[in-house]
């Protein structure tokens, strides 16, 4: 699959669930590989493998405080910003099993909750996450009550700026175990 972005979902109402077939390769030729929006839905993007690469963010994916969840992809590769760059205004943001995630120009994973809870597990395993002009791993949830973080069973970590950036606020908690790869 490709285009201008390779796909590009924006609902206004109700959950969007985007499955890649395990040889599926979808790539943004001009923005995005995938641009998934919400008023407030959850959004889901899965596979049982497949490949994202995006002239931009690798995935774009924004929620007026629905759930986003990433799960089970070989690849994601943003070639001018992040690799992943997920933005929840309050929902709860969870990656898990992405082989490897590359922000060439950013990070390789960002995740804004804006209060909601961000758990990033079991990725990069295969390929790292790297940012190559910001951080590997960058979770916010600050705002409102302040989310909690966990960062656990990843892969190599690394990133221009800091391998991983944690930051929460209110009664959030932190907490980062590296001992499935380096940082």
């Amino acid at each position: 699959i490709s285009g201008g972005i390779g796909i590009d979902a924006n609902a206004t109402t109700g959950a969007t669930t985007i499955t890649l077939a395990s040889t599926a390769v979808v790539t943004g030729l001009v923005e995005a590989g995938i641009d998934a929006r919400s008023t407030g839905g959850a959004i889901t993007v899965q596979g049982s493998s497949g490949d994202v690469v995006g002239a931009t963010d690798g995935m774009y994916v924004r929620s007026a405080g629905g759930e986003i969840t990433v799960d089970t992809l070989d690849s994601v590769t943003g070639n001018a910003d992040d690799g992943l760059d997920l933005g929840s205004a309050g929902g709860a943001i969870t990656v898990n099993a992405v082989d490897a995630v590359l922000g060439t120009g950013g990070n390789g994973i960002l995740a804004d909750s804006d209060g909601g809870d961000i758990t990033i597990t079991g990725n990069g395993l295969v390929g790292g996450i790297e940012g190559t002009v910001g951080d590997g791993i960058r979770a916010d949830a600050t705002g409102g009550v302040g989310g909690a973080i966990t960062i656990t069973g990843n892969g190599d970590v690394s990133g221009s700026n800091y391998g991983i950036s944690a930051r929460t606020d209110g009664a959030g908690s932190i907490l980062v175990d590296s001992s499935a790869g380096s940082v």
